[in-house]
């Protein structure tokens, strides 16, 4: 009668094949993984390992195991060296676009040095300079979308009304869209009784009025544009524009900290490999009998 429970593979191919089912999780395949590498890739490496060495014994298959995690972090550590050159680009081309976080810093300090000094703002120069009025067009929109997803008490809504329309100081003359924003954002800080007082139904009602104001206010800049702006015509790139030389070189290598740190991971790696690479064929050769070469060490003090 045969047997109901599994006897496992009784073929040599068969039991070729599952001889090693048991390291699946062996001594280092939980350690070296880190939570968003796959597992069976690194399996697939260990069993590929498995079937070019054939270890017979326990510490046959640990030198495989390990060779197999030592060739893990050295893909790895390939996958950082990509990532940090290409963060190096990325930052390259933020510098030259202006849009590095330390140009961008640099312009919103610079911003709101500007807001809370220049008392004119840029509103005077529309009717002389084409650009300008582009520019408290361009403002004023990003107002009205920041007053509409973050709210009137976002921090930056006053510089952008202090670049177009000057500093606030006392005996200032005239009424703008600026004094309408802190009538409506002190309503929005008010008492619900205050806010009904000062004509606001609610806070979105002080939120709503502003965009609408604002929106009225572009109405009326744009009536002041008397000709469309003609941006240059984008020109097609020829050779001289692509990077060249060190430049190019400067992008694709990292910095000297860096490189010194990737150069020394590479490097004991690299030691790493070598050194159970010679223990597992000095183990291999000793089991049939074949004569076993001097250790590693011994070997680069000959050479």
């Amino acid at each position: 009668m045969a047997s109901r429970r599994g006897t496992g593979p009784r073929t040599r191919i068969g039991k070729e094949r599952t001889k090693y089912n048991s390291l699946k999780d062996g001594l280092f395949a939980k350690v070296v993984l880190l939570s968003h590498e796959p597992q069976s890739q690194f399996d697939d490496l260990h069993h590929g390992l498995q079937d070019y060495f054939m270890p017979e014994g326990m510490l046959e298959a640990v030198l495989v195991e390990k060779l197999a995690t030592i060739l893990w972090r050295y893909r790895r550590f390939l996958q950082v060296e990509s990532a940090v050159v290409q963060n190096n680009i990325e930052q390259q081309e933020d510098e030259d676009s202006g849009l590095s976080r330390r140009a961008l810093r640099w312009q919103a300090i610079l911003e709101k040095d500007t807001a809370e000094r220049n008392r004119e703002g840029a509103v005077p120069e529309i009717e002389d300079y084409a650009e300008s009025l582009e520019y408290c067009l361009d403002h004023l929109d990003t107002l009205r979308e920041n007053a509409d997803k973050y709210g009137l008490d976002y921090e930056s809504n006053s510089i952008h009304l202090g670049l177009i329309y000057g500093a606030r100081y006392s005996g200032r003359p005239g009424r703008d869209l600026f004094d309408f924003y802190l009538e409506c954002l002190g309503a929005l800080k008010a008492t619900a009784t205050e806010r009904q007082r000062r004509g606001f139904e609610s806070e979105v009602d002080c939120v709503q009025k502003f965009i609408a104001e604002t929106e009225k206010e572009m109405r009326r800049l744009e009536g002041h544009r008397k000709r469309p702006i003609q941006k240059p015509k984008q020109r097609p790139l020829t050779d001289e524009d692509q990077p060249r030389g060190t430049s190019l070189l400067k992008w694709e290598i990292p910095d000297s900290d860096e490189l010194d740190r990737l150069l020394r991971c590479e490097a004991s790696l690299e030691r790493a490999l070598d050194r159970t690479l010679s223990q597992l064929e000095r183990l291999q050769r000793m089991r049939l009998g074949q004569s076993v070469p001097p250790k590693l060490e011994v070997q680069h003090l000959l050479s």
